[in-house]
């Protein structure tokens, strides 16, 4: 059995930080990093936490990841904009980009952001979360994954072709949880299978296929030359492949890999971000109002006979960040030794 421990926001930030700061970062961009990796922790989504840390770190010591850089506007229009992220913490780039689609949509109606040079940006929901609460519906679509890093066969095929290319939409509310869903469109995400090698347990039927494509549940299949499944089958595969075409292919994330010395910055990955206001095409408050009668009457709704409730895309995540601020941020205590070992001098 997993041990777990219970921490402050503050004891977690403060950590992050601390590791941070000790291998180059600066106080803003260690700050956003660690607010961005306990949010995931409070909203129940460990994969993209303080499990990430270390791997941040090797990037870091590695010339991967350039830890005080800042990111840059590279291409600029009412409704437009590209965002170079310096190879900095994709976190630091994407707060970046996901501001400025929504400055503009507040502005215009409805803008259209690209995000280029980035490392990993974390947990997506926190993006359209953030955008819903200023009033926007926002879409975002990562692609180029599986450029360095293919994980995921298409349907049909027995060759990893893709990556697991994840994708998050967030829609405002007047007094509810907004509804947002986020999740990669292969059939789990790639950081839970890592999760599930090291607490050693099995993966959910049809997650992954072994290397002579035969199903199977056992994570050391994938590290074997297995590959992920898109979620769905053709559908879940064709979503898959619209997430490649708008975060890669439209914004042309592939040219600004870098052949640098240290031959470091070749991630091709980029993130597109659409937000629309919610005052674009009809009165707001109306539209939220709505969208609050909408989530309303699905969580009303008679759960079958093997739930016990009805949720709506973004509650469980919102009601676990509630439940995590009152009583404190439950961490698997063998990462948290990990953080703790990075913190200390």
């Amino acid at each position: 059995m997993v041990a777990h421990v219970t921490l402050s926001y503050a004891e977690v930030t403060s950590a992050v930080k601390h590791a941070l700061r000790r291998v180059g970062a600066d106080e803003a961009n260690a700050k956003i990093v660690a607010h961005h990796l306990a949010l995931a922790e409070a909203s129940g989504t460990s994969t993209h936490g303080l499990a990430q840390l270390s791997s941040y770190v090797i990037d870091i010591e590695n010339d991967r990841l350039v830890p005080d850089a800042k990111p840059r506007v590279i291409r600029d229009s009412a409704v437009t904009a590209v965002v170079h992220g310096g190879w900095t913490f994709g976190q630091v780039g994407a707060e970046t980009a996901v501001g400025l689609a929504v400055d503009k949509a507040k502005a215009s109606g409805v803008a259209v952001c690209g995000l280029v040079a980035c490392h990993h940006i974390g947990r997506l929901g926190h993006y359209v979360e953030w955008a819903a609460e200023r009033g926007c519906t926002t879409f975002v679509w990562v692609g180029g994954l599986g450029e360095e890093d293919p994980r995921v066969v298409p349907h049909g095929g027995a060759d990893r072709i893709v990556g697991t290319n994840p994708i998050a939409f967030g829609f405002p509310s007047l007094t509810t949880d907004p509804f947002v869903f986020d999740f990669a469109t292969s059939s789990i995400a790639g950081n839970k299978i890592v999760e599930a090698r090291r607490k050693a347990v099995k993966l959910p039927v049809d997650s992954i296929v072994d290397a002579n494509g035969e199903a199977s549940t056992d994570p050391e299949d994938f590290f074997d030359g297995g590959a992920l499944l898109p979620f769905g089958g053709h559908k879940g595969y064709a979503i898959n492949l619209a997430a490649e075409w708008l975060g890669r292919i439209l914004i042309d994330s592939a040219s600004y890999a870098e052949d640098s010395k240290s031959n470091a910055f070749l991630r091709r990955q980029g993130v597109l971000f659409l937000a629309i206001s919610v005052d674009a095409l009809a009165d707001g408050e109306s539209v939220r109002e709505s969208a609050d009668e909408m989530h309303d009457r699905i969580s009303a709704s008679r759960p079958a006979r093997d739930h016990s409730r009805v949720t709506v895309p973004g509650m469980r995540s919102a009601e676990s960040r509630r439940s995590s601020f009152e009583n404190g941020i439950t961490v698997d205590a063998e990462i948290w030794d990990q953080v703790r070992a990075l913190a200390e001098p």
